[in-house]
């Protein structure tokens, strides 16, 4: 075969292998977009069955349920199953609220609150109450008496830790009748100073007693006591009190009254100066006192 020849031939067997390869691509290519097809035409097919079935089931379900419901109550009035209380027991407890509970309406399933039976008892935290009972739903009961009969304490009461009596220092009685100024101290009542029974009266002794307190009782007799007059004599006490005689002040002259001065507490003359009198003579007429020089005379 000559040089031309075997280039001729090369060249006419090159392409036939190159149409060989292209044909074996294409067909290549063409297989998955086959299957796909294929893939896509069985899934249609699957669903169609799918579907099929689910409306034979849906129409026995209906039939089954039609049969079910052909007695005198539709299924639609058939009450749902219970979702809330049946019991009472099922009720929780109320809290700080002793004189409600809580029931239960098994109709609804709910808990309802309703009031304890009157006079059941309710005690409660509050330690001031005592004695309590219901009523109308509330908790009533008596204020504790938290008073001890100590005047030395202030009464209180603390709702939860009761009755409390903290000393204190207001004025007391010690019960002395002989002592002024008690006070309480640490809860007790404190004796003050000694009690000043002096009347001011001269005609009283003065006394106390612890029992009774201050006593008087009445002196008696001349010169007890002193009236604090200066023209008086022989005081003595009464039931009225210290009383003296009059000082009595006598001059012989007509024409003079003497008096006592209290300021001196002695007899003072006074001249009475036209005071009818006698001067003895009967040879005058129209006597009267006249001040003849500071002394009283009788003129006529």
């Amino acid at each position: 075969m000559t040089t031309a020849s075997k280039r001729t031939f090369l060249g006419t067997t090159g392409l036939l292998v190159l149409a060989l390869v292209a044909g074996c691509i294409e067909d290549q290519r063409a297989e998955p977009a086959q299957d796909a097809g294929t893939a896509a035409a069985n899934d249609t097919a699957g669903n169609a069955a799918d579907a099929a079935a689910e409306d034979d089931g849906a129409g026995a379900g209906e039939d089954a349920a039609d049969a079910a419901g052909s007695g005198d109550q539709d299924a639609a009035d058939v009450p749902p199953p219970p979702t809330g209380c049946q019991s009472d027991s099922e009720c929780p407890e109320l809290f700080g609220q002793p004189c409600r509970k809580l029931i239960c309406e098994t109709a609804v399933g709910l808990c309802k609150s309703v009031s304890q039976t009157d006079g059941t008892d309710c005690s409660d935290t509050n330690e001031c109450v005592v004695e309590q009972l219901c009523s109308n739903g509330f908790c009533l009961g008596k204020t504790l008496d938290c008073d001890d009969s100590n005047p030395c304490t202030t009464d209180s009461c603390d709702s939860a830790f009761g009755c409390a009596n903290q000393p204190n220092i207001a004025p007391c009685d010690d019960g002395d009748g002989c002592t002024v100024g008690d006070v309480c101290s640490n809860g007790g009542c404190k004796s003050g100073g000694p009690k000043d029974c002096d009347d001011g009266n001269a005609c009283t002794e003065d006394a106390c007693a612890k029992q009774t307190g201050c006593g008087h009782s009445l002196k008696t007799g001349a010169g007890a006591c002193d009236d604090g007059k200066k023209c008086t004599t022989d005081d003595a006490c009464t039931e009225t009190g210290c009383v003296g005689t009059p000082m009595v002040c006598t001059d012989d002259n007509p024409c003079v009254a003497t008096t006592c001065v209290e300021a001196f507490g002695d007899c003072s003359p006074a001249i009475i100066v036209g005071l009818g009198c006698d001067d003895g003579d009967s040879c005058t007429g129209l006597d009267a006192c006249v001040d003849d020089f500071g002394t009283g005379t009788c003129k006529g």
